[in-house]
């Protein structure tokens, strides 16, 4: 399994999560691998699922060098 790094989150943000993780009965690390773990499946947001085919995808990387 692979570790991440996330940089930057607002101090409101993580006190949210802290406070949510213990009341789910789980570490804020266990909590954080649920949520990811639960949204990777899904379409990044902005997918239009009737876009016509061609249109790029609002996340892909470009694969042009």
């Amino acid at each position: 399994m692979l570790s991440t790094t996330t940089r930057n989150i607002p101090d409101e943000t993580m006190t949210r999560l802290k406070v949510r993780a213990p009341q789910t009965g789980q570490s804020l690390q266990e909590y954080l691998l649920e949520l990811t773990t639960r949204e990777a499946p899904h379409p990044p947001c902005g997918k239009r699922p009737n876009a016509p085919s061609g249109t790029p995808e609002p996340y892909a990387r470009s694969t042009s060098q």
